[in-house]
């Protein structure tokens, strides 16, 4: 069962390929194009689900919100490399 109906998802979907087009470019040019799409992926995948999980428990724990964000930031900047 879908959530959206077919245009909404089609419209996300094809601004989603061009957002990780744009990520995957700012990988060195010597990087296979499957490594760097794996990474953009791997990368925005992380930060949204990063601020997703920082956002739910701010409230409650505002140190473990402030812990999300900072261990994503330096693991993920890791990827980025």
């Amino acid at each position: 069962m879908w959530r959206q109906d077919q245009e909404i998802a089609a419209a996300f979907a094809e601004g989603f390929g061009r957002f990780l087009e744009l990520l995957q470019r700012e990988f060195p040019d010597t990087m296979p194009a499957e490594t760097a799409r794996r990474r953009a992926i791997t990368l925005f995948a992380g930060m949204v689900g990063t601020v997703t999980l920082a956002r739910a428990v701010q409230a409650a724990d505002p140190a473990l919100s402030r812990e999300l964000i900072a261990a994503a930031r330096q693991e993920l900047k890791a990827l980025a490399v």
